[in-house]
């Protein structure tokens, strides 16, 4: 008997010959849909395994999903740009040609149809991971970037748009983010842009949401806070400009910026020295003016007092606290 032996020398694919009991293990992939609703904090490990065939486009196809994870403050959500509702989509056009747009006439029509779609439309409540990410990286500082004294027409436009913005999921910490990096700038130049652009907001914003927004108020209170204290800062020009500008705030404003600053002296108990010592700084700009009494420190006095009562677990005396209040309130005078 003769056998006939025959050599083959291209590769060959033995995946298909393979034995049963040689046969590589199956895995199975799981998706993970993130929604709006979602807490943005989950993790996931990804691995990717040599695949025979058309690995190559698969592993493209899963790299491409990986990008539509948008990193914010509150985690990563899931997102596509081009699958947002079509207003969406709109402001995030809109937001990209703030940035590269210089032309007064044309940002104000550009904030002119931000506005229509942010506060008549309400827009941005319909996706709570992309405003996130959009207040982070979009809204927030690029609505502060023009607002500009020498445009007040742009302002008034600009600023309802970014009030509304804090008002919203996460604005207010962004705002105050940005306001501590502007005013803590190592440059002075900064510091004095920050300045007026603080006196704009000031100047334009209404006070119909003002007293129903908890966020919005905390926020304007560091704003204003910051804004008195550059008066004494090191650089002369920054100084000389916010003494200057402060004065320019009409008394309305200036009230309501008090019932902010009393709101924060409430709530936020490390930040008191600061309220009193911007609001005793105010008193001492503005006392020309009849708009600031000392009624603040009157109330205070009496809340801190009946803390330290009731902290000290004794009985209030109402009596007596009206009295050590008249004796505080005369003392003054």
């Amino acid at each position: 008997m003769t056998a006939t032996v025959e050599t083959i020398t291209e590769q060959l694919d033995m995946a298909v010959s393979l034995p049963p009991a040689d046969a590589p293990p199956l895995a199975t992939a799981h998706t993970v849909t993130l929604t709006d609703t979602d807490v943005a904090t989950a993790t996931a490990d990804v691995s990717t395994p040599h695949l025979l065939g058309d690995h190559e486009a698969l592993a493209e196809s899963v790299e491409e999903d990986m990008t539509n994870f948008w990193p914010t403050s509150a985690g990563k959500f899931h997102f596509c740009i081009d699958e947002l509702p079509q207003e969406l989509q709109y402001i995030h056009q809109l937001l990209q040609e703030l940035k590269s747009t210089s032309r007064p006439d044309v940002l104000y029509h550009l904030l002119q149809c931000l506005q229509v779609l942010v506060l008549n439309a309400d827009a941005l409540a319909e996706h709570r991971g992309f405003l996130i990410w959009c207040q982070e990286n979009l809204l927030i500082d690029n609505l502060w970037s023009v607002c500009n004294a020498s445009h007040s027409h742009i302002c008034s436009v600009c600023v309802p748009v970014l009030l509304h913005c804090v008002t919203l999921c996460g604005g207010a910490e962004v705002f105050c983010h940005l306001i501590r990096d502007q005013f803590h700038h190592h440059d002075h130049r900064v510091r004095f842009t920050a300045v007026e652009r603080v006196t704009i907001i000031i100047r334009f914003m209404d006070g119909s949401p003002i007293k129903t927004s908890l966020p919005l108020q905390t926020a304007l209170a560091t704003a204003f806070c910051y804004l008195i204290s550059s008066m004494d800062d090191i650089n002369v020009y920054v100084a000389q400009r916010a003494t200057l500008y402060i004065g320019t705030i009409h008394d309305n404003a200036v009230e309501l910026l008090l019932y902010c600053l009393e709101t924060q002296f409430d709530l936020v108990i490390v930040d008191r020295p600061m309220v009193l010592q911007s609001i005793y700084q105010l008193h001492n700009t503005l006392s020309d003016r009849k708009i600031l009494t000392w009624e603040f420190f009157l109330n205070r006095f009496e809340a801190l007092l009946l803390e330290a009562q009731i902290n000290s677990n004794k009985t209030v005396d109402l009596s007596n606290l009206r009295d050590l209040k008249t004796h505080f309130y005369f003392s003054f005078w």
